[in-house]
Order: structure tokens, then C-alpha cells, then sequence
């Protein structure tokens, strides 16, 4: 039976409520914002699904509920160790949180802008003083500025104002790696390689061997956030762009020149995510090449914040957090579908006389196996069809297209979904249009 358009539209539109989720499962969505304006999310730190810490500027938070409500915990029961008789009586003050379960996780940030690492083994009811510097005016230093210890293993790194400090005992103690650099982020692979940028001259520090020797890594430009997924594969954003480096940083390509990032965060070689300005999380699936700025559940926005920390559990959970102590995440890598709205019958404007009004028709659409592309301009023959997905990738790219007025497409492998399909005429003139594979 032939559907007429009507019913084709209708058709479509009852495929997208069996093949999509609705957009409210499938975005950044909003679940905690705090009544107090200046208390900001500083660092994200979960270790399951629901449970985690998050470090806010005026106190720590426990969740058992992804986040969404807070068990609160402040730094007043400290025991100071070996380091009471220094006679300090500047408040703590937060920048970050390293969690390992429930009861045990370090907290990090300064006394008096004196470097400092808490530890506690009792879910933030008392805290014991593992780490602390003298501050040193002729170094100026905001305290300790980020720890790394990956996999939760017993090795990890931490980073103050002029120095890179190592553990081998889950934070009980620290010891001195390196010293005389301003480092900046820390991004520890494994208990033996680890890359540091360098905030002084925007250089990279890094280590092949426990930090026993550090070596310095020259940079295409000046580093706004990096992120490395193993000892060879790492990216760098910079204000030009996104470089990678596929050789442990001898090396750098820039691979896409039109965002920059404040944070990045890979969850494999491929998948990664991303903070830019304004509360936006960005997501790519192809290294780093195309970024999808991840719809969002609320239009959230105070002026002159934003994002502060990323957090990946997974390639599909997520949380970002920041000013005002807004946090959102997605349990689905943020992906949601795009909107079609229901058919509307356009008012007709007839093309000129001396041209068709697009050099394309496609049909059928939805589509299962085969897509038919007729050229409306035959003496104009195709050059390149490229079918792009819903994510922006490609799925499909035909070259040394026959000249031909009618050609057929096998669609028959792309998964059910959106698609976008662009052709482009041996002229140079381009036609994009959308269909539906079911």
C-alpha cells in the first residue's frame, strides 16, 4: 500500500517514540543547585554510581544519591600530628577532594595559603594533617592545587605551588618528586607515568619512571586544560585549538581549530568530554576531531561563573559542577535526539524558470534499505555523498559517483535512527536533507 505524505510523516514520528528515549533522560540534567551563591563546587569525586564527594568552597559533601542531596561535613576536628607545634590558626580552606570510599578520601587546599593535604578514615568526622608547607612569599602558592592517584591505587601525585609531591600509601605520607616548576593540573596514568603542565612557561613536566626523573616538554601553545588516557595518547587545548599527541607529547597535531576548553576529561581513545564557558559540557566519539555541545534540562546561568570540575564514572556518566554549587550529569553520555516537529504544510513559492529549487530528491523516507538520490539537474552530475549520523559522525562517504540522474544508496547497515545526508554537485553546490532509517 502507498502512504500518502501525511501518513510517511506521521509514520516517522511514531518511530522516534520506540527508537529514542525522551530528551529528559537523554541531557545534562540539573540535580543540585545550592541557596548559597558563593559557596562553588571546587572538585567532583565519586567512586560508584551514587556515591561519592563533592568539595564545595564552604564545606564537603557526602551523596548516596548521585548527587542530588548532601551530607555535609566541615573541617573542624583536625588532628595536626607532627605538625601541632607549628602554632597556625588560619582556617582550612578547600580546593579539592580525592575519594575512596565512603569513609576514606583526602581533602586538599591550604592554611593560610600554606600548601596542605587532610586525610580521614572516618567519613569526615576527624581529620588527621598528613601534609603541610610553609608559605613562602618569595613562591606565591594558592596551597595544594591537585592530586591524582590513579585507579585508587596506593601510588599518587599531588601539586603545589613549586613542587610535585608523591605518595606510595594511599596519601598516609608525602614526599617531595620534583621541585623549582609552577605546576598546574596533574594527569597520573599509573604509578610510573605521569604529565604535569607547567603554569610558568606553559611547558609539560613529565615522568616514564615514578617521578625518580622529570623531563620537559615543549608545547605547540599555551594550555588551557589536557588530559592524557596512557602514556602516548593525550590532547591539550589551547585558545587555538585542540591539539593530540599520539607519542607521549614528542609530538602534536591540531585536530580541531574552533573550541576551547577550560577541562577535559577521555574516557577512552575515542570518547571524551569536555567545559567551555557558560556551563557547557561538549562531547566528542571521534578523538577529539568534532565536539557536540550536550543539551541541557535547565537554562541555568550566573554571570562571570561556570563550570569548575568534570567528572567521568564512565563513557555514559558524567557530572559537571560549579559556581553557585550547581551540579548537573547524564547517566547516557548526554546525547539526546534531535527534535522534529510535526508536518507542516509549507506556503509554495514557485523556483525560477531556468533552474530546479534543489539539485536533490530523496525518497523513500523513513527509509530500511535503500535510499534513492535523483539528480533534479542531471547536467550537473554528483561528486561526493557523505551521510552523517545523529552525533555529527560520518556513516557513510561515496566518491566517484557515476554520473547518473537517479542513484541508489544501501542504507541497510546503519543502525535505526536520524541521518543527514549531504551531496555535494561536481559544480560545487550542496544539498542537505534528513531521513529516518528504521
Amino acid at each position: 500500500m502507498q502512504l500518502t505524505p501525511t501518513q510517511t510523516a506521521l509514520a516517522a514520528l511514531l518511530a522516534l517514540v520506540f527508537l529514542f528515549p525522551s530528551p529528559a533522560s537523554a541531557q545534562m540534567r540539573q540535580v543540585y543547585l545550592d541557596t548559597d551563591s558563593a559557596n562553588h563546587i571546587l572538585k567532583i569525586s565519586f567512586y560508584s554510581p551514587a556515591e561519592g564527594w563533592v568539595a564545595f568552597s564552604r564545606w564537603l559533601g557526602f551523596t548516596t544519591d548521585s548527587g542530588r542531596t548532601f551530607e555535609k561535613r566541615y573541617v573542624i576536628n583536625v588532628d595536626k600530628g607532627p605538625y601541632s607545634d607549628l602554632g597556625f590558626t588560619d582556617p582550612f580552606r578547600i580546593n579539592g577532594v580525592k575519594a575512596f570510599d565512603k569513609n576514606t578520601f583526602i581533602l586538599y587546599g591550604d592554611y593560610g595559603r600554606a600548601p596542605a593535604i587532610l586525610r580521614s578514615t572516618n567519613g569526615g568526622t576527624s581529620f588527621r594533617l598528613v601534609y603541610y608547607a610553609a608559605f613562602d612569599p618569595a613562591k606565591p602558592t594558592t596551597g595544594v592545587l591537585d592530586i591524582d592517584i590513579p585507579q585508587g591505587g596506593d601510588v599518587g601525585y599531588a601539586v603545589d605551588g613549586n613542587r610535585i609531591l608523591k605518595t606510595t600509601n594511599k596519601g598516609v605520607n608525602w614526599s617531595v618528586s620534583y621541585r623549582g616548576a609552577r605546576p598546574g593540573r596533574i594527569n597520573a596514568i599509573n604509578a610510573n607515568n605521569v604529565f604535569v603542565g607547567n603554569i610558568a612557561d606553559g611547558s609539560l613536566l613529565k615522568t616514564t619512571n615514578g617521578g625518580v626523573s622529570w623531563t620537559t616538554q615543549t608545547l605547540p601553545a599555551l594550555p588551557t586544560s589536557m588530559y592524557f588516557t596512557d602514556a602516548t595518547n593525550g590532547w591539550l587545548s589551547t585558545q587555538g585549538g585542540v591539539y593530540r599527541t599520539s607519542d607521549g607529547a614528542a609530538h602534536w597535531r591540531l585536530v580541531n581549530d574552533s573550541v576551547e576548553f577550560t577541562k577535559m576529561y577521555f574516557v577512552d581513545a575515542a570518547t571524551g568530554y569536555a567545559l567551555s564557558r557558560s556551563y557547557t559540557v561538549y562531547k566528542t566519539t571521534d578523538s577529539g576531531v568534532v565536539w557536540i555541545r550536550l543539551q541541557r534540562d535547565n537554562h541555568y546561568a550566573d554571570s562571570g561563573y561556570s563550570h569548575n570540575d568534570l567528572f567521568c564514572l564512565s563513557s555514559t556518566q558524567v557530572w559537571a559542577g560549579g559556581g553557585h554549587g550547581f551540579l548537573e550529569m547524564s547517566t547516557n553520555g548526554g546525547i539526546a535526539p534531535p527534535v522534529i516537529p510535526p508536518p507542516v504544510t509549507p506556503p509554495v513559492t514557485p523556483p525560477p524558470s531556468n533552474a530546479p529549487s534543489s539539485i536533490t530528491h530523496q525518497y523513500p523516507n523513513p527509509v530500511t534499505s535503500t535510499l534513492i538520490i535523483e539528480n533534479l539537474n542531471p547536467s550537473d552530475p554528483f561528486d561526493a555523498i557523505v551521510i552523517y549520523n545523529s552525533t555529527g559522525n560520518k556513516a557513510l562517504t561515496l566518491t566517484s559517483v557515476p554520473a547518473t540522474d537517479k542513484l541508489s544508496v544501501s542504507v541497510g547497515t546503519l543502525n535505526k535512527g536520524f541521518y543527514t545526508v549531504v551531496v555535494r554537485s561536481r559544480s560545487g553546490k550542496e544539498s542537505r536533507s534528513v531521513f529516518v532509517k528504521l
